[in-house]
């Protein structure tokens, strides 16, 4: 490691930047520090991890300063996107809905998400155009409600959840079973309430 400013690189998150190895070094006294991903090799569709730490002559390492996020995408940067929708599962509800079960969790957030997409898969393409339902979130979220759409009985509902951010940069997409709608139960009760006879 050189005095000055040397660039680290991880895969997959954050934890794993490898601080033993610099990919790039500035000279101390530098106002910025440019690392070239064009020289890196670089996967596309991976996402990397790229921090900066100062050190001294006497080896002492500051705190870091990043990381920066950098995923390539047909020879390109793309933007930083929200992470992805975890442990999403749909099961059919009362009277012909479909309940979502989902985590989104923020922790290492490159981009923060603003709601939870909900598309429907027909003929193996995910209708985003006209998603099913939007739901808003706020940093860490469980979800566990019922779909606002009704389906027929017996109807196979098949789903794709994604987060997406205020300006509509996409995390990735989570395909989940297919569920069969079951219209024949009753709708579950509105109120429920005791009074004195």
């Amino acid at each position: 490691m050189a005095t000055g400013y040397n660039a680290y690189i991880g895969v997959g998150q954050p934890d794993n930047i490898d601080y033993t190895t610099p990919i790039a070094a500035e000279a101390p006294g530098s106002t910025s520090t440019v690392v070239s991903v064009a020289g890196l090799g670089l996967l596309e569709g991976v996402d990397y991890y790229i921090d900066i730490l100062a050190e001294s002559a006497a080896n002492v390492e500051s705190l870091t300063g990043g990381p920066v996020h950098a995923r390539i995408v047909s020879g390109a940067l793309v933007s930083p996107r929200p992470n992805g929708v975890v442990a999403a599962r749909a099961t059919a509800s009362a009277a012909g809905k479909v309940r979502l079960e989902a985590f989104y969790d923020s922790t290492f957030e490159l981009a923060a998400a603003t709601k939870i997409v909900v598309g429907r898969i027909i003929g193996g393409t995910i209708d985003w155009s006209s998603p099913l339902q939007e739901i808003a979130i706020s940093g860490t979220t469980t979800i566990d409600q019922d779909l606002d759409d009704t389906f027929n009985d017996t109807e196979l509902v098949h789903l794709a959840v994604r987060a997406e951010t205020a300006v509509a940069v996409q995390g990735p997409v989570q395909v989940l079973a297919a569920v069969v709608a079951d219209s024949t139960s009753p709708a579950a009760p509105s109120e429920l309430s005791a009074v004195a006879e």
